[in-house]
């Protein structure tokens, strides 16, 4: 059922998104229950629009917004409606800070807006500007990417559904066979993705699950009960100068944005229509052991490790898988521009209604045309075979004879045709391969030119640096030797000033020691001399002196003890 309301007359109404299952759209299936059960056909399918026309809402700010659709095929479990943690800019803010939810390039132009009070996953926006939900804890823990890539994009266009619709465990598939994809270089498509996979069962009250096909699992569950996402949703939209976040250059959905109750089931994939490089992915995933999705997500930018991983999951030899992996990224650039103008719809087996165990029968699994034959004509028909019964073992025969001929012909044809084909395909194969390793070898012959150059310079650089630096030590060799000799003359000049110095020293000293011993004696004269004159004026001066007496004074004589006694030299003198 689709309700809606015309609110021409109303300017400011503020506007209610009200979501799939509330009590408001519950009310109003009440309030149109009385009128459907008539008009409904006889499939059961309810497609009746309720009206609510102006009269029946006052408001005294109307708004100038002309319809708001809350779309619903079945009243969707109340377990979907849990309010998300993100309901203030602070807690959008801070999540920002720790996680990027895009690239350098898009990081600033995606805008993420809080929740309201009373939104849930399940409200339906058809007001621009447009936005779907994601739980942040998905994006997150598997290091999923905005905007979403072709392929994610195309899962949930030919699931049709919304990116939150998908559980937890369905994205980690989706990411592990990415990752997985990048190790061997191939091209994630969602043929391939579905000759694994299979949606069992969908159901307009839950999440949709993705579920491996039965004997054919390649990836492991991420996790057996993954927690606290259902309160982590948040609104994403296009920021400015970045639509391509939401929608594709012409202007169209890259993806539905809100809850849909029309999901496809989808059973499988049409192997008939893959083509070589599809094939080749699904042989490589085939001889591989099963592959854990946790393993995978962990190894996200770690091509090395990745690159380990898988080979030691593969159970094909060495040799094998690296022509296979050779094969598979020549033919990597035909299979991405195949991939872009390809119909995944038709390489996919889907149940449009999303009915598990229809008894619809598909109409490309039979090319029989029922004809209702009139009951007035029973009895010729009936007529007409009694006349054909007595020929029947010769046009048996004959028949026998033509199919046996006809099946020889096309046996020889197929077998001929089959042999061609494996010829031709064997033979493009190995011309791929000769071709790539080909490749390699050129690379291989210039990367070791280039290094055989770069070795050349760098030894011709470091033999001019190793001669520079010989030739300036050289050069301060010499140097410091012209400074020694001048050193030494200057030298050896010295030594001779010195002595020159030293000898006229001498000559001075022996002069002086002649001069200082003549003072001596002129000076000891001068001093007897001044001793006798002192004796005469005491002999004037003090006439009645013994003149005896006076002679025996001498200016060497020493007073002892009171008496005047003679000089005596010293014994160590």
């Amino acid at each position: 059922m689709v309700l809606l309301r015309e609110l021409d007359d109303a300017k400011d109404y503020p506007l209610v998104i009200h979501p799939v299952g509330s009590d408001w759209e519950r009310q109003s299936s009440d309030f149109e229950s009385g009128s459907s059960d008539s008009d409904s056909d006889s499939s059961g399918n309810d497609s009746d629009c309720v009206i609510i026309s102006p009269s029946e809402f006052s408001s005294k700010n109307p708004n100038n917004r002309s319809l708001i659709v809350a779309d619903s095929v079945a009243t969707i479990s109340t377990s979907m409606e849990i309010s998300s943690s993100f309901t203030t800019d602070g807690f959008v803010s801070t999540f920002r800070q720790v996680v990027q939810v895009s690239g350098e390039r898009g990081e600033n132009r995606v805008v993420i807006d809080p929740i309201a009070l009373g939104e849930f996953v399940t409200t339906v926006n058809e007001q621009e500007p447009h936005y779907f939900y994601m739980y942040t804890h998905v994006l997150q823990t598997l290091h999923l990417w905005l905007p979403f890539n072709s392929f994610e994009c195309q899962i949930l266009r030919v699931m049709n559904v919304a990116p939150y619709q998908l559980h937890p465990n369905s994205w980690a598939f989706l990411k592990a066979f990415q990752v997985a994809c990048e190790g061997p270089g191939l091209v994630p498509t969602v043929g391939v993705f579905f000759c694994f996979f299979h949606v069992k069962n969908v159901s307009p009250h839950s999440l949709i699950s993705i579920s491996s096909q039965p004997n054919k699992g390649r990836f492991s569950l991420y996790a057996s009960n993954i927690k606290s996402y259902r309160d982590t949703f948040v609104r994403f939209r296009c920021g400015e100068g970045f639509p391509e976040l939401m929608f594709d250059v012409s202007g169209d959905r890259l993806f539905p944005f809100y809850w849909s109750s029309s999901r496809r089931l989808i059973n499988g994939t049409r192997t008939s229509t893959l083509n070589e490089h599809e094939r080749l992915a699904v042989q490589i995933f085939s001889r591989s052991q099963v592959l854990g999705s946790a393993e995978l997500v962990s190894r996200v930018n770690k091509p090395l490790s990745l690159e380990e991983y898988l080979a030691s999951m593969s159970t094909l030899s060495t040799q094998q898988r690296s022509a296979l992996v050779i094969m598979a990224r020549a033919q990597k650039a035909e299979a991405e521009r195949a991939d872009a103008s390809a119909n995944a719809m038709s390489q996919l087996v889907v149940e449009e209604n999303g009915v598990k165990n229809s008894k619809r029968k598909n109409t490309e699994e039979s090319g029989r045309i029922p004809i209702e034959v009139p009951k007035r004509r029973k009895n010729t028909v009936v007529v007409e075979e009694e006349d054909e019964v007595e020929d029947e073992p010769l046009k048996t025969r004959r028949q026998a004879a033509l199919d046996h001929h006809i099946q020889g012909a096309l046996l020889t044809y197929y077998l001929s045709n089959r042999q061609e084909h494996e010829s031709i395909d064997f033979r493009n194969k190995m011309e791929s391969a000769v071709t790539s390793l080909s490749a390699l070898e050129k690379d291989f012959t210039a990367a070791k030119s280039k290094f055989e150059e770069d070795l050349a310079a760098v030894k011709a650089e470091q033999e001019e640096k190793v001669k520079a630096a010989v030739k300036a030590k050289e050069d301060e060799v010499v140097a410091l030797k012209g400074k020694v000799a001048t050193l030494e003359g200057e030298l050896i000049e010295e030594r001779a000033k010195a002595k020159t110095q030293q000898e006229e020293a001498s000559l001075n000293v022996e002069a002086l020691t002649g001069r200082i011993e003549k003072l001596e004696v002129e000076g000891a004269s001068q001093f007897d001399d001044g001793f006798k004159f002192a004796l005469e004026q005491v002999k004037v001066t003090f006439p009645d002196v013994d003149a005896i007496k006076l002679g025996e004074l001498d200016s060497v004589n020493q007073i002892v003890e009171g008496k005047i006694v003679p000089y005596v030299v010293p014994p160590s003198e």
